[in-house]
């Protein structure tokens, strides 16, 4: 007897305007169709991301099962979606736990030999399947909660079976990212309200846009085929071999383990067994299946792999800039009918080797005005684009070079005066650097987006300009005269040194951050603007 079936039980907690209430999947589904949901309660951060791709692959699934049309609005209503989702698979695929070996339940392949013998005990914890090999970055470390509720088990189970990498041998990863040790990523311009339900319904037409396009343009023509496999955990897996990367839906729910949930003394744990094969046979692509969250590195076919700081304002400004190199995902170009302000929302869990680096996420507002413009690089290069982002980015290294060599000078003027070696490298140095491009980071988004939607040569233009400089001159004075003044007291605070240090970093700042000649000016009492709020770079 199917148990905690998904489509009948109320097994998922979801916070609405009366409070904290428990919903069916449907429900759920129905819940944020109507965008009544303010929170998804006990998911850990790094489950979010694959939580909310699943439910939007899952609900694009559904209704293109029962009407192909992209343009046809989601239902609202539970038992409506209940109907759509029964339609895609019995309800033991929709249980947790199936005590036949050789009928599927949640995210669990059938066991095609029929029995659980040769499976090991994996986990009697929710977050000992969802395993993080936690590195210097990532505080998470694995079994953490001792009494896991079915919810728990549903957001583990999601989250290793759609987003898991590479962990040894008999632990493949899956099919949407480019290799084991890379990552599945999210990138989406999102209503600014940042809400499950708002996004939810904005990624549904993208998905259902996107689903139409590949049909159209033969992207992956073999690849994906109309009503073809969606719910790979329906398919039996022996684990031996891998499933030809053939008679897919475009957004097919993927799984990467052969695992089972089994009750054992009134409580759920999880057995599992290694697999000699990835699940899918899809090592080739690298990555690239069209998945609407993930840019892809078209020169060499690949899906983008992230490193750690995959969002700081360097790494990020060139993945929106090369036009010429990467593909951004779907669910980044603007749709008819999106407000005129949105949001640039990035995540990804960073994996190296044999760890976690860290959670990635960052939210910036953006205009649909420049979310076109990314567009539009994609295919026809915008070249104030990549000159603009190209001239800020050497402008705050030029900020860092001034406030770097300046406070080098500072600690190197009493050994060896004027003609002192400087390095930018001292290890007291480092931390100002580090701090600055933090505070750049903040309000380097803000400037470029301004930039970018200003006429060319319209006075606004180099106001903006001047703006920018302002900002960045401001933040590095701040930092300049704070670190200056925590310097060892025989550099410091002697006069000459300080003097000397002093004018470097004001000589550099006037050459390469100027800003128009005002009457009364001094450079040394400029202070940090706040023309700049910052983004929010959780």
């Amino acid at each position: 007897m199917p148990s905690y079936c998904l489509l009948t039980e109320p097994l998922l907690p979801a916070a609405g305007m009366d409070g904290p209430v428990f919903h069916t999947l449907p429900g759920l589904l129905a819940e944020l169709c109507v965008d009544r949901v303010e929170d998804i309660g006990d998911l850990a951060a790094h489950q979010q991301q694959p939580f909310y791709q699943f439910l939007v692959q899952l609900a694009v699934l559904a209704l293109v099962h029962a009407d192909p049309d992209p343009d046809a609005d989601p239902p609202d209503d539970e038992d409506t979606w209940r109907v759509l989702l029964s339609a895609l698979a019995p309800d033991e695929a929709w249980s947790l736990v199936v005590a036949g070996a050789a009928a599927p339940a949640f995210l669990q392949p059938p066991a095609p030999e029929g029995s659980f013998d040769r499976f090991t005990p994996l986990a009697d914890t929710a977050d000992g399947i969802d395993t993080l090999v936690a590195g210097r970055a990532f505080s998470l470390k694995p079994a953490r909660v001792v009494s896991a509720k079915p919810h728990h088990w549903i957001y583990a189970l999601i989250s290793l079976q759609t987003g898991m990498g590479y962990l040894g041998r008999g632990g493949y990863g899956i099919a949407r990212m480019n290799g084991g040790h890379s990552s599945r990523p999210m990138m989406e311009l999102a209503p600014v309200s940042m809400r499950w339900g708002a996004r939810l319904r904005r990624s549904l037409r993208v998905l259902l846009r996107d689903r139409a396009r590949i049909f159209d343009e033969g992207d992956f023509e073999g690849v994906y085929t109309p009503g073809g496999a969606a719910l790979l955990w329906l398919e039996p897996w022996d684990g031996k071999t891998s499933r030809p990367l053939s008679g897919l839906e475009p957004h097919f729910i993927e799984i990467c383990r052969r695992v089972r949930l089994v009750e054992r003394d009134g409580r759920i744990v999880a057995l599992g067994r290694p697999t000699d094969a990835a699940r899918l046979d899809a090592k080739n692509r690298m990555g690239n299946l069209g998945d609407p969250w993930t840019p892809i590195d078209r020169e060499a076919g690949k899906a983008v792999t992230f490193q750690s700081g995959a969002f700081d304002y360097r790494r990020l400004t060139r993945l929106l800039t090369n036009g010429s190199g990467i593909a951004l995902p779907t669910a980044m170009a603007p749709l008819p009918g999106d407000d005129p302000r949105m949001v640039l929302h990035a995540t990804v869990v960073v994996r190296g080797q044999g760890k976690t680096e860290g959670l990635e996420r960052r939210v910036i507002p953006l205009s649909t005005q420049t979310a076109a413009l990314f567009q539009r690089h994609r295919t026809s290069p915008v070249e104030r684009l990549n000159t603009l982002s190209a001239r800020m980015i050497g402008d705050a290294a030029r900020a860092q070079a001034a406030l770097g060599l300046g406070l080098a000078l500072a600690l190197e003027y009493r050994r060896n005066g004027a003609e002192a070696k400087l390095s930018t490298d001292d290890k007291r140095i480092i931390p100002a650097r580090e701090a600055l491009d933090r505070q750049i980071d903040g309000f380097f988004f803000h400037h470029l987006w301004r930039q970018l939607e200003a006429e060319v040569t319209s006075a606004e233009s180099g106001d903006l300009r001047v703006a920018w400089h302002r900002a960045l001159r401001g933040a590095a004075i701040a930092l300049f005269h704070r670190e200056l003044d925590r310097l060892p007291e025989d550099a410091a605070r002697v006069g000459p040194a300080r003097a000397a240090a002093m004018n470097l970093f004001h000589a550099m700042l006037n050459e390469h951050l100027p800003l128009p000649a005002q009457p009364g000016d001094e450079s040394e009492k400029e202070t940090d603007d706040d023309d700049h709020p910052t983004d929010a770079a959780a």
